[in-house]
């Protein structure tokens, strides 16, 4: 069991240490994506088109692989017109404002509504939760519900949802997403 979930983690992260190991640039993004050249980015909600190249970089260098949430590479791949370049789209934790950390925690905490017994309860072969990653760390399904509601809004310094499936044998969690949040301790 802790095996898989040491695979997930891993998973998750891949991107992040394959970009790290060739440095967090803009080049090294377009390479590993395989984007055309001229491709604009996003970061974290500011969007750098490719005359911001240097500017760009100087950001990419701030951010942490390990805090990177996701990347996205949207290619106009010659179908959509209203796209005049590819795009990446980066989100990495940062600290968020208040209220949208009370409404995106309100929200994800319903998405949990596998029932366990106890930590030694396999995990259900309907489940329907999402995966919880805390600071980094992957925390047992049959932990996850429990852990959320001990976790104070006042704590949460980044929460992030994503719906994308990831198959991993042996546990159907991982076709629910996954839910990272970075505490303020952790964050900085």
């Amino acid at each position: 069991m802790k095996f898989w979930l040491k695979i997930f983690t891993i998973f998750i992260y891949f991107i992040s240490i394959q970009i790290n190991a060739q440095d967090l640039n803009r080049r090294n993004l377009i390479l590993n994506f395989k984007t055309e050249k001229k491709t604009s980015f996003v970061i974290n909600g500011i969007p750098y088109l490719p005359s911001d190249s240097v500017k760009m970089d100087k950001e990419l260098s701030k951010i942490s692989p390990s805090k990177i949430s996701n990347i996205v590479a949207v290619k106009k791949n010659g179908e959509n017109y209203s796209l005049r370049s590819d795009f990446i789209v980066i989100n990495s934790a940062t600290q968020l404002p208040k209220k949208l950390i009370r409404k995106k925690f309100k929200e994800i905490k319903a998405k949990f509504k596998d029932k366990y017994i106890n930590r030694s309860q396999s995990i259900l072969s309907n489940a329907k939760d999402p995966i919880l990653i805390i600071n980094g760390e992957t925390i047992n399904p049959t932990e996850s519900k429990v852990t959320l509601k001990k976790l104070s809004k006042s704590e949460i310094a980044y929460i992030y949802y994503s719906k994308e499936v990831v198959k991993v044998k042996e546990n159907s969690n991982y076709e629910n997403g996954s839910v990272i949040i970075w505490t303020k301790g952790k964050l900085h």
